[in-house]
């Protein structure tokens, strides 16, 4: 079983890879803390960078990023739906 500090290095790290504007953007991964009980650590990405005219990115319609808990592998949902059907099992 991974940590929760380790699933966040290989989300950070799989969204870099991942993400071509990654770094532009400045998008940084937070926790999702509305999926419990998963086999997975779920991670939002948010962008915190800014335009040429200062105006903060917005991402719509990313894909959380999924990080097995038991081995440490890394990928996005493969659906809304599939995100969305964890946070409903959420306890």
């Amino acid at each position: 079983m991974i940590t929760e500090d380790r699933a966040r290095e290989i989300a950070e790290q799989f969204g870099k890879a991942s993400i071509p504007r990654w770094r532009e953007w400045d998008c940084r991964v937070k926790l999702d803390a509305s999926v419990k009980d998963s086999d997975y650590y779920v991670f939002a990405y948010p962008a915190h960078g800014v335009d040429a005219q200062g105006r903060q990115f917005r991402l719509g319609g990313n894909l959380p990023i999924f990080v097995k808990k038991n081995d440490g592998s890394c990928r996005f949902a493969k659906s809304f739906d599939e995100y969305f059907s964890m946070r409903a099992n959420r306890k």
